[in-house]
């Protein structure tokens, strides 16, 4: 009986001594891992699990030197951490194995992780050169997943980038203490939200310029009643001007409103109007922004509402060549050439298809009309002895 209690008790202690070595056993988890940039929300810690463990203590900590902090009590042998770190931000742990809470390892060595950087790409930079009288204005495209930009132009004294604005918009407008045509340099970057910077954009330049003085357009003159369905604007041209800016005025905004830009010193304006409705104008020599003259005199114009136009006009009130007093009848010959009769002056005189005096054709008593025949012949009607008269082409009375 003896006997049989003392091996009893043995293996009792042969347990016992099982136990205490399985807790002496107890050693930091192998395969501590912690991710490097795989994700940008979570940074994924993982170790292998140890046979004796039943959880696990997480210490963390963003220094390697500093006093590494509990974080957290795990079962499992993965573990993501998902707070708000900057990204590429390097941020250090170390793992216990527990099997109670007095039955600890040692702390394992440490690991670092850190958050993935979604780095934006950099933007392109256009500075305005020339375009303005006082100001630059820079411009870029948008960039996907900016929250911001940041503007930086080069500094004559320190010869370095310094910072200019930081805006949302994708342009901005600087208004520099430098001479008209003097070069200013500008680059830029993208801010995300996290605020991660992209690279700077290859620098860009820009400058603005001196207003150059045109010579502003004399006569102007508006056509009135002049066509049907049109008033024709025209000007004396300006030597040395490339173009002409032509303002209209806007009964809907009570101002003159930029018409068109032309190049020659006329213009037709072909918009709907009310006939006899006077419509008022205005023209300035305009080469670019930053060289245009004052406006002309303003002038008024309107249509006549009618369906047919004057195509030419010409003659004088008078005796003299190219001159009438009572015009009375018009034809035209096989060439187009223009003749007309005056019952006062008793003559027809010819004209070419523009209107020039060419000469008296023909004089006689109480002239009224005449017509042309295909062999060239015309016949010509008086009317104070009741006669037609037939000419040939030299003008020899045929009968």
């Amino acid at each position: 009986m003896t006997k049989k209690i003392t091996a009893f008790l043995l293996f009792a202690f042969f347990l016992s001594c099982q136990d205490d070595d399985s807790t002496l056993n107890l050693t930091p988890p192998k395969n501590f891992n912690a991710s490097k940039g795989e994700s940008s929300d979570h940074i994924k810690i993982s170790w292998s699990k140890e046979e004796v463990a039943k959880f696990y203590h997480l210490y963390r900590f963003d220094s390697i030197e500093g006093d590494f902090i509990f974080f957290n009590s795990i079962t499992d042998t993965v573990f993501l951490d998902t707070a708000n770190y900057t990204p590429e931000q390097k941020i250090y742990y170390k793992l216990k194995s527990y099997n109670s809470e007095s039955e600890q390892s040692e702390l394992s060595e440490s690991q670092y992780g850190f958050l993935k950087t979604t780095k934006l790409p950099a933007p392109i930079i256009n500075a305005s050169k020339g375009d303005f009288l006082d100001k630059i204005s820079i411009s870029w495209e948008e960039i996907e997943g900016a929250s911001k930009y940041e503007i930086f132009r080069l500094s004559k004294s320190t010869e370095e980038y310094l910072l200019l604005a930081v805006t949302e918009e994708t342009k901005f407008e600087d208004f520099p203490n430098s001479e008209p045509g003097e070069r200013n340099y500008y680059k830029l970057r993208a801010i995300s939200s996290d605020n991660t910077a992209s690279d700077f954009s290859s620098p860009d330049f820009g400058f603005f310029t001196e207003l150059i003085p045109l010579d502003r357009p004399i006569n102007f003159k508006a056509t009135k009643g002049d066509f049907g369905k049109k008033i024709e604007l025209n000007w004396t041209a300006v030597p040395g001007v490339s173009s002409y800016k032509v303002l209209r005025f806007s009964d809907e905004i009570d101002d003159y409103e930029e018409l068109a830009i032309v190049t020659k010193n006329t213009y037709s304006d072909e918009s709907d109007r009310v006939p006899y409705n006077e419509q008022y104008y205005k023209v300035q020599s305009y080469n670019s922004n930053y060289s245009f003259s004052e406006f002309s005199d303003i002038d008024y114009g309107y249509t006549s509402g009618r369906n047919y136009d004057l195509v030419l006009e010409f003659g004088a009130w008078g005796d003299g060549n190219g001159q009438f007093r009572y015009p009375y009848h018009i034809n035209l010959d096989a060439e187009k050439n223009i003749y007309v009769s005056d019952a006062n002056t008793n003559k027809i005189q010819k004209f070419t298809k523009d209107g020039d005096f060419i000469e008296v054709y023909l004089s006689s008593y109480a002239i009224r009309s005449m017509a042309f025949f295909d062999n060239g012949n015309v016949a010509v009607a008086r009317s104070g002895n009741h006669i037609i008269s037939i000419y040939d082409q030299d003008k020899n009375l045929v009968k």
